[in-house]
């Protein structure tokens, strides 16, 4: 091999070096984004499940009422 293939190589291994690191840096990131949106996930679901039982609840009660009112 010639001593520009030898160059060559070594430059692609140190672009595929740098590559590797910046997929790790990234891999990092977004394990960090994964965390935190899986913690508002939850929240979104518990608060989504409270305010359907208090409209079911409430629907509920104005159903009762106005049957009570019409007499029915």
């Amino acid at each position: 091999m010639s001593e520009e293939h030898t160059l060559l190589l070594g430059e692609i291994k140190g672009q595929l070096t740098a590559l590797n690191s910046t997929v790790a840096n990234i891999d990092g990131k977004i394990d960090k984004m994964d965390t935190r949106l899986r913690a508002v996930e939850t929240r979104a679901a518990i608060h989504g499940a409270a305010a359907g039982g208090v409209a079911g609840v409430g629907m509920a009660l104005l159903a009762a009422k106005i049957k009570t009112m019409l007499g029915a």
